[in-house]
């Protein structure tokens, strides 16, 4: 019997950077949310963890988002759209 340690494990990263685009933190709220599912979207097809989901996000982000991505602490997914939902999606949608 192989124990999970025992087995190596790798991951491929789609060529997608076009289609998703990066988020600076001056998005309209529609496109901050559409840049999210995509992320989402991407995340659930390959299976990814999410620690390697926050690793691949970390590229695409620049300016304030990435400043703002950077002091945070995130478990899980949800925390991490609820994160980005609270400080940046709904801030704008409120104005």
């Amino acid at each position: 019997s192989v124990t999970r340690s025992e087995v190596f494990e790798f991951r491929l990263v789609p060529r997608v950077k076009k289609g998703i685009g990066v988020i600076k933190g001056n998005k309209t709220p529609y496109q901050a949310e559409d840049w999210l599912k995509t992320i989402q979207g991407i995340s659930m097809a390959n299976d990814w963890p999410f620690n390697f989901t926050l690793h691949y996000i970390r590229v695409y982000v620049k300016g304030v988002a990435k400043d703002w991505l950077l002091c945070q602490n995130f478990e899980n997914w949800k925390d991490f759209a609820d994160g980005l939902y609270g400080w940046l999606i709904y801030p704008i949608m409120r104005m």
